[in-house]
């Protein structure tokens, strides 16, 4: 199962091409991320997609909190320039490379990206 949070023309988009790739694969987007919070204390996933850009809380805000709940689950984040990269570094010092996607991102190469770290 996998999380997105991010403008909902993109995560429409994004459930559709992944649910396409993987007739077992189910999706959940959520534009709201207090929501989405609520959402993932109460199921399983495998991933999560999200940016950092987002409100009433932000993408650092919302990783701490999923980590708080689960520390295993894989997190994608996306990131393009952002005044608190550095901050947001500091936060995932141990966050692996891999799991950052850079903003503009195709959605063939989102789905070849993901799926090469997790499916």
């Amino acid at each position: 199962m996998v999380r997105w949070y991010d403008e909902k023309d993109l995560t429409d988009v994004i459930k559709l091409a992944f649910e396409s790739q993987d007739s077992n694969l189910k999706v959940d987007t959520y534009n709201n991320p207090l929501s989405a919070l609520q959402k993932f204390r109460k199921g399983i996933y495998d991933f999560v997609l999200l940016d950092i850009r987002m409100t009433p809380i932000d993408g650092i805000e919302l990783y701490k909190k999923i980590r708080d709940i689960d520390k295993k689950v894989k997190v994608f984040i996306f990131t393009a320039t952002d005044p608190r990269f550095e901050e947001y570094r500091k936060v995932c010092s141990s966050f692996e490379e891999k799991y950052f996607i850079q903003k503009p991102i195709s959605l063939q190469k989102l789905l070849q990206f993901v799926k090469s770290v997790v499916m």
